[in-house]
């Protein structure tokens, strides 16, 4: 619960920020690791009870998917940290994610759906004259789009969020700085590359700091840069041939 009420927030931060038709873009039209901006999953189970609001589509539950098909659940669990492959059954478009998990639900708590300023950005852009990809918008005359459309509180937020954007006023929302201290919760691990480094890390710039790093990467110790000499090289022993060589050319036998 807590990852789906902070997927909201995010979507509701990105949709304040582009607006409801650029977001989508954005989404649509990404080709690289930027897909990974979003999560697609968050569906029901099969054998869970989620009230009879939800009619949207529904995964399978990993104990009943093990017992069912062992080979299916290794093959899941084993690819579940790679890129893209975590949402494989999860919703593929944006909108339908907002529609079937009820985030533009003009009427439910807060915490389950979007902001009252994104749902304006929304009706902001499926009142303006811009054509949208034909998936964007449902049919406006019932459901939660109809709902969305007659909702007076939205439509006075968007009067005044159209009104800023005319006059170029509009403020965009901004998010907290992030506190070192968070990391220091439990359980928290920050993410790392394939090569070891932080993905998204602060900068502190203290000497501590610079140090832990040199000791990391081997770098600046003087114990390492002795090892990495190579050792001196041994004069060769002179041959039994060159000992009873003399000088003058002549041989000892």
């Amino acid at each position: 619960m807590d990852a789906v009420e902070a997927r909201l927030g995010f979507t509701s931060l990105c949709v304040e920020t582009w607006g409801y038709y650029d977001y989508l873009q954005k989404l649509e039209d990404a080709q690289d690791e930027r897909l990974l901006m979003w999560w697609g999953g968050g569906q029901p189970g099969k054998n869970q009870s989620q009230g009879e609001d939800y009619h949207g589509p529904v995964i399978e539950s990993l104990s009943v998917l093990r017992r069912r098909d062992p080979i299916a659940y290794a093959h899941k669990m084993r690819n579940a940290l790679k890129p893209f492959s975590l949402d494989k059954g999860g919703f593929t478009r944006m909108t339908d994610l907002l529609l079937w998990t009820g985030a533009l639900d003009v009427d439910a708590r807060p915490e389950r759906r979007l902001s009252d300023r994104a749902l304006a950005r929304i009706l902001h852009d499926i009142n303006s004259t811009r054509t949208p990809r034909q998936h964007w918008v449902g049919d406006l005359t019932t459901g939660e789009w109809l709902n969305l459309r007659n909702c007076d509180r939205i439509q006075k937020e968007e009067a005044k969020i159209s009104k800023a954007l005319r006059d170029n006023k509009y403020e965009l929302p901004t998010v907290a700085s992030f506190d070192p201290k968070e990391a220091n919760a439990g359980g928290f691990t920050p993410i790392v590359s394939d090569h070891g480094s932080y993905t998204a890390i602060w900068k502190s710039g203290t000497a501590d700091d610079d140090e832990e790093e040199e000791e990391e990467d081997g770098s600046g110790s003087e114990d390492d840069s002795e090892e990495d000499k190579p050792p001196p090289s041994k004069k060769p022993k002179p041959s039994r041939s060159s000992l009873d060589s003399s000088g003058d050319g002549t041989t000892t036998l």
